[in-house]
């Protein structure tokens, strides 16, 4: 398989992993001779998780010789999973011809080079135009996730972490304390939506190397936790108010248990306000107060104005958030670990305040910071547990939202 092929399904696979059906694709894998009869006899061990399996079918795919990929790409066109397809493959059909990408021109002494770049060795390709044309809704659907397939196979590695898994649940209230607990088992697990800009049109920004790696790594983790996540790559100002101001009728959000929301870009903090500003796809700016007021209660029907937020930074406002090009920022890397091994028995506070001492402890020059808008409970995740039915009403306050522009 070639490597732009293998770095597709690299940038693709928590997508693939939790999208497709494992029965179907082995079936269709099959049948187009990618795995013998012996083969697929892994892929039926019950005793396994089937997401574990899943992910096995995907790794062993890329090493299934140079037909695999078109054979992956016919059995996920077959089986109607088209926004895969999209995602997987800039030139498929399946794209308007207004979306499929027109070919770039390349320099002459890099016309040799391969389309996929590494992101460790500061090379760069150009910034995409913005089609005005085209709606956010088909965005949704049909634009390829290309900052995510910014590198080469040598330099990615699928993420793995070892998620925790809770054996109880622990938002009952805490009657030493007389602390309260967020009440999630009633609703959906979680979902994770991540606004992450690593390009900026006309160059008014440089690329942020290593911010995708971040989107990828956010993406497997809450995946493991359970949550359903929704990405939103390189979008431009209006599409992103356009997603905004369509939660109160998303489903997934609304019967959301918690939902956090990461925001990735260039920051700059206003001079004579505590505002700061984040860079859209666009080049333009983008308040987060502007942002957060999509998730007051003006927006969402619930009974209060702002509550129940917790807005955590990866830095303290006006400072620098350091990132590795090939690793990505130090904030993401701590604090997929720390939620890997703890968020099955501490809450969201506790979870952030480890993110921090272990963001000093490590690299010594920064420190995170959170802010708590009537964010006055306690809010376990659960990693692991089904949503059991329910045993007494809902909890009539608004579920937590925790927020975390990282600007």
């Amino acid at each position: 398989m070639e490597d732009v092929h293998r770095g597709a399904i690299q940038s693709n696979y928590v997508s693939l992993v939790e999208q497709t059906d494992l029965d179907l694709m082995v079936s269709a894998l099959y049948e187009k001779g990618v795995f013998s009869e012996q083969m697929i006899e892994r892929y039926k061990d019950t005793q396994k998780d089937a997401r574990q399996r899943k992910r096995q079918l995907y790794l062993d795919v890329m090493t299934r010789g140079p037909r695999a990929f078109a054979h992956l790409v016919d059995a996920l066109t077959e089986a109607g999973y088209w926004n895969l397809v999209r995602d997987l493959d800039p030139d498929s059909q399946l794209h308007s011809a207004q979306d499929r990408p027109s070919p770039r021109p390349l320099p002459p002494r890099t016309r040799e080079e391969k389309p996929f770049i590494s992101i460790s060795n500061g090379r760069t390709k150009p910034v995409t135009g913005i089609d005005p044309q085209k709606t956010n809704e088909e965005k949704v659907n049909q634009k390829p996730t290309e900052s995510e397939m910014n590198y080469s196979h040598e330099d990615f590695k699928i993420p793995h972490f070892d998620v925790t898994k809770s054996t109880k649940y622990y938002d009952d209230d805490d009657e030493v304390s007389g602390i309260k607990a967020y009440r999630t088992r009633d609703r959906g697990r979680g979902a994770l939506m991540v606004f992450n800009y690593t390009e900026f049109a006309n160059r008014v920004e440089e690329p942020r190397l290593g911010a995708d790696v971040d989107c990828v790594k956010l993406k497997y983790l809450f995946d493991e936790m359970g949550f359903t996540v929704r990405s939103y790559p390189n979008y431009t100002k209006k599409e992103t108010v356009e997603v905004l101001e369509s939660l109160k009728t998303n489903s997934v959000i609304v019967e959301a248990g918690c939902v956090f929301v990461v925001v990735s870009s260039h920051g700059y903090a206003r001079a004579h306000s505590s505002d700061n500003d984040f860079r859209c796809h666009d080049g333009t700016l983008m308040s987060t107060k502007d942002f957060l007021q999509y998730f007051n209660n003006l927006h969402l029907p619930r009974a209060r104005v702002y509550s129940d937020i917790l807005i955590a930074h990866s830095t303290v406002p006006g400072n620098v958030s350091y990132r590795d090009s090939k690793d990505g920022s130090w904030y993401i890397q701590v604090l997929c670990e720390v939620f890997a091994r703890y968020a099955h028995e501490r809450d969201v506070v506790e979870l952030f305040t480890l993110v921090d001492q272990q963001l000093e402890e490590r690299f010594r020059i920064q420190t995170s910071s959170i802010e708590r808008w009537g964010f006055n409970r306690r809010l376990y995740l659960h990693p692991g547990l089904p949503r059991p039915p329910r045993d007494r009403p809902a909890d009539a306050t608004r579920p937590a939202q925790p927020a975390q522009p990282a600007v």
